[in-house]
Order: structure tokens, then C-alpha cells, then sequence
């Protein structure tokens, strides 16, 4: 498979993301997705998002990511606006967590 790289870049931030999500990432980024980072794995096994507030965000998805305690990185993939909340076989998304 030959996958587009496209790196994130910083994001200022957007209280949207924090109240869509729960809790407030320890950096967000932008790419064609929103990147949430969290410091924790178990921060992303907990996340219980509005899917209400995702879905009005001018993104197609939103990322969320943190360190794995068995592997590199754990992560989630939100596309409410495409009529998917949760999407748990993502393609798109390592395109911008891997860069």
C-alpha cells in the first residue's frame, strides 16, 4: 500500500475539541483531521465523546492518540459528520499519526 503522508500542524486551542471530547488534549494538531494528543492510554480508552460537538467542527474527523503502555501509540477515530461516529478500522487516520 503506498498511503499519503500528511503531517499535522500545530492548532490553537479549540474549546469545541475539549467540551466534544470530555477532557482537554495535551496538544491539538491539523491535518485533513483534527489530532487530539493525550498523555495517556488510559485517557483514550476512557473518552465518552458528544458526538454533537465533533460533528460541528469543520474537520472530516477528529484523532485522538497517546502513548500505548504495550505499543508505540493507542488511538480512536471520530467522523460523526459523516454519519460515523466511531470509526475502528480507519485507513486515513495513520496517514497523519505515523509523519
Amino acid at each position: 500500500m503506498d498511503l499519503p503522508a500528511l503531517p499535522a500542524e500545530p492548532l490553537w486551542e479549540d474549546p469545541r475539541v475539549s467540551e466534544g471530547l470530555g477532557k482537554k488534549p495535551q496538544h491539538l494538531l491539523r491535518s485533513t483531521n483534527l489530532l487530539a494528543v493525550f498523555d495517556e492510554q488510559e485517557q483514550i480508552e476512557a473518552l465518552n465523546p458528544d458526538f454533537s460537538i465533533p460533528g460541528s467542527l469543520d474537520t472530516f474527523g477528529v484523532i485522538v492518540t497517546a502513548p500505548g503502555r504495550d505499543c508505540d501509540i493507542v488511538s480512536r477515530f471520530f467522523t460523526p459528520g459523516a454519519g460515523v461516529p466511531e470509526d475502528p478500522v480507519t485507513g486515513s487516520a495513520p496517514c497523519t499519526l505515523v509523519p
